[in-house]
């Protein structure tokens, strides 16, 4: 009677850890993959304008 409660205890564990991986890595796959597809907003193109003394200056065009 009691190893069967056992039993019952330890397989409801594991479908609750299997259950909460399946939803992580369906999270993760859903956030890298679709997250990916956004665009930048303010798109431009970054020219060099002073290379003296190694630093760089930006601007955009």
């Amino acid at each position: 009677m009691v190893g069967r409660a056992i039993n019952r205890a330890r397989k409801i564990w594991i479908v609750i850890i299997s259950v909460f991986l399946v939803l992580s890595i369906a999270a993760m796959v859903w956030f890298l993959f679709f997250q990916a597809e956004k665009e930048i907003t303010n798109k431009g193109v970054f020219v060099i304008t002073d290379l003296n003394f190694g630093g760089y200056r930006w601007i955009k065009k």
